[in-house]
Order: structure tokens, then sequence, then C-alpha cells
């Protein structure tokens, strides 16, 4: 059986922020993300998957198939922002970035070239099977933002 997230976001447990997904929103909610990229794709709570991975371990019907993990349809980093942004979170921008901006800077800045490839696009993932053999629903996209939120202040807090 195999697990496939796409993106993972929610609350840290090492208060690690080196992964290009964690960093990213770290960025964004401290302001050092002045535009948010044109790219929509689907997303993942780091407890659904670790939910999916347990859930796949007890079910017969999980046996030599593949399982995405992510939430129900694209989403953009747009919403995302918005998201934070309607919660207080008032360095988050929700701006767009033109698209020749942002694949410029994806040759000398690390985050910005860890999203070339999604830039301009929609990546889409169907994640039914995963819904029905586990009788499973993802995390809300908002639950998943505010907990990353939460946590990721958490950390930059404590020291």
């Amino acid at each position: 059986t195999v697990v496939n997230p796409g993106p993972v976001f929610g609350p840290t447990l090492s208060g690690n922020f080196e992964g290009a997904s964690m960093g990213m929103f770290k960025q964004m909610m401290i302001g050092k993300m002045p535009m948010m990229p044109q790219a929509s794709i689907n997303m993942s709570d780091v407890r659904d998957i670790a939910k999916i991975h347990v859930l796949a371990l007890e079910n017969e019907k999980a046996d030599g198939k593949r399982f995405i993990v992510t939430t129900e349809g694209p989403i953009a980093f747009q919403e995302v922002a918005q998201i934070l942004k309607s919660n207080g979170y008032k360095k988050v921008s929700t701006m767009l970035a033109p698209n020749f901006l942002l694949k410029m800077m994806g040759y000398i800045d690390r985050e910005a070239k860890s999203m070339r490839p999604f830039i301009g696009k929609t990546y889409s993932a169907d994640v039914s099977s995963t819904m029905e053999i586990f009788d499973w629903k993802p995390i809300s996209l908002e639950k998943t933002v505010l907990d990353t939120a939460k946590s990721i202040d958490f950390y930059l807090n404590k020291n």
C-alpha cells in the first residue's frame, strides 16, 4: 500500500520549518512573501496522512493499492493567504505575483525555485477512492491553515 500526499501542512511537532511547504507558510505569515503565486494544488494535512497510514494497516481492501491523501480539490495559495489574513495575520499578503517574476526569482531564491513547477498552473488529484475505502473526509482547509499557523506561532514565540 502506498500513501501519496501533496504538499504537507498542519501542526509541526519539531518546529522545523526547513521543508518547502512549512518554510513557505512561515514566510507568508511573517510577511516575507510580498505576493502569492498564481497556482492551485491539492494540499495535505499531516494528521490526515498519519490517519490513512494507520487505516491502511488495518484494512485489507487497501492491500497493494495507492491512495492520494489531499484536499478534495485544488486550493489557490491566495485562498490560504486570505484565510490567514481574515484570522488576524496582518503581515500576510493576498496580492498575486506576476508569473514571469516568480519564474525569474526561482533562479536566485530557494523557496521560489520550489514553486517554479506550479506557477500559473492548477494541479488536481482524485481522492475519491481514499474517501470511499476508508470512509474518510479530509480535514477542512481552514482548520489545516489555522492549526499550521498556530503551530508556527508557538515555535516562533518559544525562542
